[in-house]
């Protein structure tokens, strides 16, 4: 799973945060097939403005790390 790899945490732990985020409707997935091993997932924030406001909180904190 390429988030876990990014993230250096297991795919598990991905895995289970994920199911939550979608129960409560702030993730959204599309599956390329039914459960095998190679099957693609691909998921995505709902709210544009969450995204958008991650990448300025992301902004922020590399700018914080140069001072």
């Amino acid at each position: 799973m390429e988030l876990a790899k990014i993230l250096g945490v297991s795919a598990t732990s991905i895995v289970n945060q994920l199911k939550h985020l979608k129960i409560a409707g702030a993730v959204r997935f599309h599956s390329s097939g039914v459960r095998r091993a190679g099957r693609k997932v691909e998921y995505w924030l709902s709210d544009r403005s969450l995204a958008r406001s991650l990448d300025d909180f992301e902004r922020c904190v590399r700018l914080m790390s140069k001072v």
